[in-house]
């Protein structure tokens, strides 16, 4: 395998406030993963860099009543250190890192017949686990 890849990866994430009665907001994103891997005796390390594209579409009821909110455009950057092994014709990896998102919505509201937009950041400390083939 080469010191250097570059793939894609596609996620779907449900997110929302720690409040408990919060509704549940997803997030879509698309990402260019390019990756600096290590090749040992059993197993691979690797670190890798997802920057991508994010759409988050919100559930209104999270702000206010008759509120209509647009789709929320934004982009994503992480770093996620992991490892993989191989098991024939698929493997295992886990990894962990930390990941940026940012975006925008733009709400309109019936009841106030106004419109304003929305600023999102969120960081999150990230830790997968999986198969690939």
């Amino acid at each position: 395998m080469g010191f250097f890849a570059l793939g894609g990866q596609l996620a779907l994430i449900s997110w929302g406030d720690s409040n408990d009665d919060s509704p549940r907001n997803l997030l879509f994103e698309i990402s260019a993963l390019p990756q600096v891997n290590l090749a040992l005796v059993l197993f691979e390390i690797y670190l890798s860099v997802p920057i991508g594209l994010t759409l988050d579409f919100a559930d209104d009821a999270a702000y206010g009543p008759n509120a209509e909110v647009n789709i929320g455009l934004g982009w994503h950057l992480g770093v996620m250190l992991g490892a993989r092994v191989g098991l024939g014709d698929f493997g295992l990896l886990a990894e962990v890192g930390f990941i940026h998102r940012s975006f925008s919505h733009e709400i309109e509201s019936a009841a106030l017949m106004e419109t304003w937009d929305v600023d999102v950041a969120l960081d999150q400390a990230a830790l997968n686990a999986g198969v690939y083939f």
